[in-house]
């Protein structure tokens, strides 16, 4: 049997509102709420993984996006462990891009910070980056798209 429990009474269990509004004549499921609580700790956990890694110059909107596209997860993963292996120490920010043009253009960019002395090698570094990139095998590859990895 499913059971069910209002969303005032989810309100009271969850101090983190798992819904972004606020429905209160919401019904959910028992099972429905462990599933989200479950994602809402993942997304938790990923937001920690993004801040260890990366500097987030618009983390709000990186979130947000990542939300509506869970498979950049996956993607953000890979792409550390590849720039990791050839720049270890280099700071890495990500920023959510919307095109002001056009609307339906938003991605996110990695930046590998670099110095003036270096960046020609970085350069070319960044090139077989690319490559390898492009190589990865994912579960959809057309997520691909939604991020560049860049010098700064």
């Amino acid at each position: 049997m499913n059971e069910t429990i209002s969303y005032n009474e989810l309100e009271k269990t969850n101090s983190n509102n798992i819904h972004p509004y606020s429905e209160h004549s919401k019904t959910i499921s028992t099972d429905d709420y462990f599933k989200q609580l479950s994602e809402n700790k993942f997304y938790s956990e990923f937001q920690e993984y993004l801040s260890n890694n990366y500097s987030l110059i618009n983390k709000e909107e990186i979130i947000n996006f990542i939300s509506y596209k869970p498979l950049l997860t996956e993607l953000i993963k890979e792409l550390t462990v590849i720039i990791r292996k050839s720049f270890e120490k280099n700071e890495l920010s990500m920023e959510f891009i919307q095109d002001p043009e056009i609307t339906d253009l938003k991605y996110l960019n990695i930046y590998i910070h670099s110095s003036e002395e270096s960046f020609n090698k970085d350069w070319n570094t960044l090139k077989i980056i690319n490559q390898d990139i492009r190589q990865l095998k994912l579960l959809d590859n057309s997520i691909k798209k939604y991020i560049l990895v860049d010098l700064w």
